[in-house]
């Protein structure tokens, strides 16, 4: 998992009432919307394919968690989004590794 923000800000973003979590798509299990559900987080859309561009969004108050998921590249990762008009996206993550 990864916390989206971070990469892209290097930073939390304080301006903002969300967060964003990312999970690779071949550990994706259905079973989760209903344990992140047991947590009094409700699913309030649900976007995309698994193969390719899926995501959720789950809302405590008014706080979101958005939930995408990680594809495997050659080089990169990448998340897939949906458009309002169906149109579909991709962001490209390069690979880094993170030692200690």
């Amino acid at each position: 998992m990864a916390a989206v923000g971070w990469y892209r800000q290097c930073d939390l973003i304080h301006n903002t009432r969300d967060m964003d979590i990312e999970i690779y798509a071949k550990h994706y299990k259905p079973t989760m919307k209903k344990s992140l559900g047991s947590h009094d987080l409700y699913l309030i859309r649900e976007l995309g394919k698994l193969q390719d561009s899926f995501e959720m969004t789950f809302k405590k108050y008014s706080i979101r968690l958005d939930v995408f998921c990680l594809y495997e590249g050659k080089d990169d990762n990448w998340t897939g989004a949906v458009g309002g008009n169906g149109t579909k996206y991709r962001s490209h993550l390069v690979n880094f590794l993170v030692e200690a």
